[in-house]
């Protein structure tokens, strides 16, 4: 998964705003296989749930610091991350566009690192997250 460009400032405060819950915690939407992996990292950890996972144990490469955006080198760079949906319909409609049997389900993040666009959805990417039980 790539971002395909990085969101404008004006875009981020109006178009990036997320719920939180009575703790304040951020929430937000995560594309996963139906047992809870990874489905884009060819890995076949399940995601633990209601504890705080950092990006860098799931990184499909481990030497990978940034990625361009649109995949495309020589494009402007972000720090890489989990990428997750600002809303369930956008991860929804994304999941939908694999021939992959995935699911939607919702997090809690932390330690964002970039706020873009995956085609025409609104991603967030971040260091952390932590599955809601």
């Amino acid at each position: 998964m790539c971002l395909t460009r990085a969101a404008t400032e004006t875009e981020k405060r109006n178009e990036f705003s997320v719920q939180t819950d009575i703790e304040g915690r951020r929430k937000a939407f995560k594309v996963l296989t139906p047992g809870g992996e990874l489905p884009f990292q060819g890995m076949e950890d399940k995601l633990p749930k209601s504890r705080w996972i950092n990006e860098k144990k799931y990184r499909y490469d481990s030497n990978i610091k940034s990625l361009p955006f649109s995949g495309v080198e020589g494009a402007k760079r972000y720090v890489t991350g989990f990428h997750i949906f600002v809303s369930e319909l956008d991860a929804i409609r994304y999941s939908k566009s694999f021939s992959q049997n995935l699911t939607v389900k919702k997090v809690y993040f932390r330690k964002v690192v970039a706020r873009g666009y995956q085609d025409k959805y609104r991603v967030i990417v971040c260091k952390e997250i932590a599955l809601v039980a």
